[in-house]
């Protein structure tokens, strides 16, 4: 199978990771999914989604970090972020969330994700990307791939948003030949 890339995107806050955590916790069931996800509104964190482990943002005694908007990322939260998309490259499914303001600049989680990527290009995988609505179009130019399918979020999404998109990859994972 040739690899397919598959963008979530939106507006802050309407709802992406969060869809991005109910997809992973539906295709676990019968696939191998790692990654990692960012949830939380005021108190963000990372979720790596194979072991559940989380990686709060800052803590009181972090000191160290990169400041973006309103959030600060402890150095210790990128470096298990990072850690998280090494081994990521093991699974049929891999979740990338989310890729911002900091990426674009070359920062952040950058270097990992574009590592990842080029792995990835080799083996064929299926790579599940949250992209802030305001980068998505940067995203190809970024990471040199071109998605196979970009869903832009404009509401909240719901119960048959998150079946339409489970649907759209398990076909992926069952066609034969390539996609």
């Amino acid at each position: 199978m040739k690899e397919l890339f598959i963008v979530i995107s939106g507006p802050i806050g309407i709802g992406k990771s969060t869809l991005l955590k109910n997809l992973a916790k539906r295709l676990a069931e019968t696939n191998q999914i790692g990654g990692i996800i960012t949830l939380g509104q005021e108190t963000k964190r990372f979720v790596d989604l194979k072991t559940q482990k989380t990686s709060y943002f800052k803590e009181e005694k972090d000191k160290k970090g990169i400041q973006i908007g309103k959030y600060f990322i402890a150095d210790r939260a990128l470096k298990f972020a990072a850690k998280t998309l090494e081994t990521a490259s093991d699974y049929d499914i891999v979740f990338i969330d989310e890729i911002g303001r900091l990426e674009v600049k070359k920062r952040g989680l950058y270097k990992s994700i574009f590592k990842l990527l080029k792995s990835i290009n080799k083996e064929g995988k299926i790579v599940i990307f949250g992209v802030r609505q305001e980068v998505v179009h940067q995203l190809s130019r970024l990471f040199s791939i071109h998605p196979n399918k970009t869903w832009f979020l404009t509401k909240q999404p719901s119960e048959d948003f998150l079946i339409k998109v489970t649907e759209f990859i398990i076909k992926a994972l069952m066609r034969e030949g390539g996609l």
